[in-house]
């Protein structure tokens, strides 16, 4: 049975952006907020920004890995020139990290 490893980083970085307290999907996929810093060095302040921005990455990252986990599980039970299809719509999930859904995979003979 193989293992998982489950890695999050977070950074604080200062920076010269306009401040935006709206969550950004940056073109590496990550996401990120601009806050000021009077938010930055407030302790409530800095925990809301972090947690606001945690959740999208959360639940994009469970998406992904239970998409990708459907797919593989779908190609181990496969037979030589069986097709791997992902299921056009997808799984709705509302969990403790909110609302989002992934592709199921399934092999087609």
């Amino acid at each position: 049975m193989s293992k998982y490893k489950v890695k999050v980083s977070v950074e604080l970085v200062e920076c010269d952006e306009t401040e935006n307290h709206e969550i950004n999907q940056d073109a590496d996929g990550s996401y990120s907020m601009v806050i000021s810093e009077q938010d930055a060095t407030s302790i409530d302040m800095c925990e809301k920004s972090v947690l606001q921005i945690a959740y999208p990455t959360i639940r994009k990252a469970v998406s992904n890995h239970l998409s990708l986990v459907s797919k593989k599980k779908a190609a181990s039970k496969s037979e030589k020139g069986d097709e791997i299809i992902a299921n056009s719509h997808p799984y709705k999930v509302d969990g403790e990290i909110g609302r989002f859904k992934f592709y199921n995979s399934y092999r087609l003979s």
